[in-house]
């Protein structure tokens, strides 16, 4: 911790402004490393690939937004109290097929293409961080990286929705990307 706590020291010597750590989303359900609180630390990133299914299948859409709270919004409410600082999610990102939810980091599936399973999963994810007072930001991961390519697709429609609907805010001084 102590060489931890230097290297932020350092860092915000040199950079005065907001700094963040990113985490792995596996992290989260370990204990967190003490340095997690140094105050030079504005917010902790994740990078959140969380699986909302233990098997490759489609979910059905209507039943995402409550799973997404329950797995994942209420993991990131209980590690931004625990850290005492908000969650920038530095890393959202879902393929564009029909195991979407199933481990989302992976770059390929055989399932075939779904864009309302992508759709409805990135609609799940904002629609509990837009009104989320523990999170800063959100950046969505990949948008022209094939399968999770974003560019005119249902996706790109649902992020547009949330971030021009004025329906949440997000942490002081950090901005909607």
């Amino acid at each position: 911790p102590a060489l931890w706590n230097r290297l932020i020291q350092y860092a915000h010597q040199a950079f005065p402004g907001k700094l963040t750590y990113d985490l792995n989303w596996s992290s989260l359900y370990y204990p967190l490393p003490s340095w997690l609180h140094n105050r030079f630390l504005s917010a902790i990133g994740v990078s959140v690939y969380v699986p909302l299914t233990e098997t490759p299948q489609r979910l059905n859409p209507n039943s995402l937004p409550a799973l997404w709270q329950t797995t994942i919004g209420t993991l990131l409410d209980r590690s931004a109290a625990q850290i005492g600082k908000p969650i920038l999610l530095s890393e959202l990102g879902y393929r564009d097929s029909a195991d979407a939810l199933y481990d989302p980091w992976e770059i390929s599936t055989g399932a075939p293409s779904d864009q309302v399973e992508q759709a409805a999963a990135y609609n799940a994810a904002l629609s509990s961080v837009m009104r989320d007072p523990h999170i800063a930001g959100v950046f969505a991961w990949a948008w022209e990286f094939p399968p999770f390519d974003l560019r005119c697709r249902l996706a790109a429609q649902v992020l547009h929705h949330w971030f021009t609907a004025g329906t949440g805010t997000l942490g002081d001084g950090y901005k909607q990307s």
